[in-house]
C-alpha cells in the first residue's frame, strides 16, 4: 500500500450488565485518515559515475539508479518520480597524447665531408602509452660535416685578380687550394677551388663634357621645342664615341614673343533684369604685337556674372488684423491678408508667396455648458457598501437646454451604510443537559434585532450555539462503552 487513505475502529452498545443495546448515544465507528508508506516505489542510491565517454578532450559520463518498491523489487523507471539517468560533462587527459624530449643526434652519416645526422621523440598519452595522435614529425635530419683526422680542407682565399676590362663590366677571381691536416694537397675538399665575381671599371673610359646652354625656343608665339647638346671625351681630351648616354636632349617651350594678347576689360555693363536674378557681362580685345585686332588670343573676350537686382520689384505690404474665428464654438479658421505694391505704392501682380494666411483657433462664446452638479442621492442600500448619484444639465448660451456638452451628466460614487444594519442581541442562559447520563448536550439562544429594536433576520453567525456535556453518574441508564 502506498499513499492517503482512511482507518476505522468500532465500539459496541451494551447494557450494565454486558447485554446488547441501541440506547447509546453517539458514533459506533470513528474514522480518521492516515498515510502509508512501506507499499510505495522508491530509487536506489545513485550508481559510480562512468568513465568519461572521451579519452582525451571534453566528454561525459553517466550513473544511474533504479526504482525499486517497498520490499525492494525492482520496478520499471515510470513509478518512481524522477529520471532514472543523470549526465554531466566531463574533460579526459589520460587519453591526451604529447611527444617526447627529443633523443640524441646520431653520429654524422659521414667521416670527413658532408652528410646528415637524425635524432627522434616518441608520441605517447599522460597514462605513458605509445599513441599516433601527436602533430608534427617524430624524426629530424640535419647536415653535418665529418670530423676524421683523414679529412682536408681548404685555405682562405687569396687576394682578388684585377678586372678584366678598365672600363665598363668586366670580372675578377681569387683562388685557393686544398689541404689535409698534414699540410699536403688534396683533392678530397668540397667544393670549388676558384670564386669569380662581375666588377665595373672606369679608369680607361670616355665620359661627357659639361651641357651646353638651352637653344631658343623654335616658335615664337605657342608650342615649341629647345634643345641642349654635349660631346663625349676620352681621358686625353679628345672626342670619343664610348659615353653612355645621349649626346642631345630637348624639352617643350611656349613661346609668346610673337603672340597676341588681350586689352584691358571694359567696365561692368547694368543687370539685366531691374527686379530680381540677372547677368551682367564685360569685353575686351585681342591685338596683335602691332596693335591690330587679332583672333589668336587664348582665352574669351566676353566675361559674364551674376547680379540680383531689387529697384523695380513689388513687394508686400504689411498684414491686415486678423478675421474673427469661423466658429462661435470649438474648432474655426482665422484669417489676415495682405496687399503686393510697387515702389510707388500701387497694388500689382508679381510678389512672390501669398497674400492670405490663416490659422486655427478655439472659440467657446457659442458654447452649451454644464448646470451645476444636484445634490447626492441617499446611499443606495441601509446596511453595507451601495452607491449613490448626482446630476447635472446641459445648456446652450439662450439657457435652453441642449444635449451639446462633452462628458456626462450623471456622476456616482461608493457608499457604505450602517443605519439599517441588524446586531445580535445578548446570549440567554444554558439550558439543562438533554440526558441524565452520558453524553448530551445544551444550548444558549441570542436574538437578531435591527437598528429600531425589531426582530430581524440578517445577522451573521448562528443564533443558537450547543455545548457538549458528559455525566458519570449514571446508575439505570446504559453506559457507553
Amino acid at each position: 500500500m502506498c499513499g492517503i487513505g482512511t482507518k476505522e475502529r468500532h465500539r459496541a452498545c451494551q447494557t450494565p450488565d454486558g447485554y446488547p443495546s441501541t440506547t447509546c448515544v453517539g458514533l459506533s465507528t470513528a474514522t480518521t485518515r492516515c498515510e502509508e508508506r512501506s507499499g510505495c516505489s522508491t530509487w536506489s542510491p545513485w550508481s559510480m559515475w562512468s568513465e568519461c565517454s572521451a579519452m582525451c578532450g571534453e566528454g561525459s559520463k553517466t550513473r544511474t539508479r533504479e526504482c525499486l518498491s517497498g520490499s525492494g523489487q525492482r520496478q520499471p523507471p515510470s513509478e518512481c518520480t524522477g529520471p532514472a539517468e543523470d549526465t554531466q560533462r566531463c574533460t579526459a587527459t589520460a587519453g591526451c597524447a604529447h611527444w617526447t624530449e627529443w633523443k640524441e643526434w646520431s653520429k654524422c652519416s659521414q667521416d670527413c665531408g658532408i652528410g646528415v645526422k637524425s635524432r627522434h621523440r616518441d608520441c605517447v598519452t599522460n597514462a605513458g602509452y605509445y599513441s599516433k595522435e601527436c602533430e608534427g614529425p617524430f624524426m629530424e635530419t640535419v647536415e653535418c660535416v665529418g670530423d676524421s683526422p683523414r679529412c682536408a680542407e681548404w685555405s682562405s682565399w687569396k687576394e682578388w685578380s684585377p678586372c678584366s676590362t678598365d672600363c665598363g663590366d668586366g670580372k675578377r677571381t681569387r683562388q685557393r687550394t686544398c689541404q689535409d691536416r698534414n699540410g699536403y694537397p688534396s683533392t678530397r675538399c668540397i667544393g670549388s677551388a676558384t670564386d669569380s665575381e662581375q666588377c665595373y671599371e672606369t679608369r680607361g673610359c670616355a665620359s661627357w663634357a659639361h651641357w651646353q646652354p638651352w637653344s631658343s625656343c623654335s616658335n615664337d608665339c605657342g608650342l615649341g621645342k629647345m634643345t641642349r647638346s654635349r660631346v663625349c671625351l676620352d681621358r686625353s681630351g679628345a672626342s670619343a664615341y664610348t659615353c653612355i648616354g645621349e649626346s642631345i636632349e630637348s624639352k617643350d617651350c611656349y613661346g609668346e614673343s610673337g603672340c597676341a594678347s588681350w586689352g584691358a576689360w571694359s567696365g561692368w555693363s547694368q543687370c539685366s533684369t531691374k527686379c530680381g536674378e540677372g547677368t551682367m557681362s564685360r569685353r575686351r580685345e585681342c591685338v596683335d604685337a602691332r596693335g591690330y585686332p587679332s583672333s589668336s588670343c587664348r582665352g574669351i573676350d566676353t566675361d559674364v556674372r551674376s547680379c540680383s537686382e531689387r529697384s523695380g520689384c513689388a513687394s508686400w505690404g504689411m498684414w491686415l488684423e486678423w478675421s474673427k474665428c469661423s466658429s462661435s464654438c470649438g474648432q474655426g479658421i482665422m484669417e489676415r491678408k495682405r496687399e503686393c505694391l510697387d515702389s510707388r505704392g500701387y497694388p500689382v501682380p508679381g510678389c512672390i508667396g501669398r497674400n492670405t494666411e490663416s490659422r486655427p483657433c478655439y472659440e467657446q462664446s457659442g458654447c452649451a455648458s454644464w448646470g451645476s452638479w444636484s445634490e447626492w442621492s441617499e446611499c443606495s442600500t441601509l446596511c453595507g457598501d451601495g452607491t449613490m448619484t448626482r446630476s447635472r444639465e446641459c445648456f446652450d448660451p439662450s439657457g435652453y437646454p441642449t444635449s451639446t456638452c462633452q462628458g456626462k451628466n450623471m456622476d456616482s460614487q461608493r457608499c457604505t451604510e450602517k443605519s439599517g444594519c441588524a446586531s445580535w442581541g445578548a446570549w440567554l442562559e444554558w439550558s439543562g443537559c438533554s440526558t441524565n447520563c452520558g453524553e448530551g448536550t445544551m444550548t444558549r439562544q441570542r436574538e437578531c434585532v435591527d437598528s429600531s429594536g425589531y426582530p430581524a433576520s440578517n445577522c451573521p453567525g448562528k443564533d443558537t450555539v450547543n455545548f457538549a456535556s458528559s455525566y458519570v453518574c449514571c446508575t439505570t441508564n446504559a453506559l457507553l462503552k
